[in-house]
């Protein structure tokens, strides 16, 4: 774990935000295409994850917070603007997307982007959020050991399905229930 990519769209933005993170890792030596960025994350969340997802949905909701799941089938080519169950496509770029939300309780945003290193190109993937109020900066603290596990995890499948299809254009989303 690092501090938020310096290299990122939301860099500038990133010290208004009270918790930022990064995770980063290899794809070896091909440049994924923003398209296939977006793919990558939908196709690396974890079940366990996923289960813990519908979980944190089921309790929000009674809040007044937002909450839904990803759909089984994405709609293609992703666009800005686009939702993806609690996630908003902001901003795409040859080389980084912008995921985020805004609500009540709290704004959080997700860069996803790849980057030249030593060793050929590498993944990073950044987390901003700002908590409004009470219930935010609770709801930060309750799911952040959460957060660092999933999203550890998610940068290491991004990673490998992003190597393991460094060939493919077009790829089909596997299902996600």
């Amino acid at each position: 774990m690092s501090r938020f990519p310096s290299t990122s769209l939301l860099s500038a933005e990133a010290e208004s935000y009270p918790y930022h993170d990064a995770f980063r890792a290899g794809i070896g030596d091909h440049l994924p295409s923003s398209q296939m960025l977006i793919r990558a994350f939908f196709a690396s969340f974890p079940d366990w994850a996923a289960a813990l997802m519908r979980l944190r949905n089921a309790m929000t909701r009674r809040l007044g917070l937002k909450s839904d799941n990803p759909p089984l089938f994405l709609t293609t080519p992703f666009e800005v603007g686009q939702e993806i169950g609690v996630f908003r496509l902001l901003a795409i770029t040859p080389h980084e997307v912008i995921i985020g939300q805004n609500d009540r309780h709290l704004d959080f945003r997700l860069s996803l982007q790849v980057i030249p290193s030593t060793t050929g190109t590498d993944l990073e993937v950044g987390s901003l959020v700002k908590p409004h109020n009470r219930l935010g900066w609770s709801y930060l603290l309750l799911v952040l050991p959460f957060h660092l596990l999933i999203a550890a995890t998610m940068v290491r499948r991004m990673a490998r399905f992003l190597h393991e299809n460094r060939d493919a254009d077009s790829l089909a989303i596997p299902d996600q229930q």
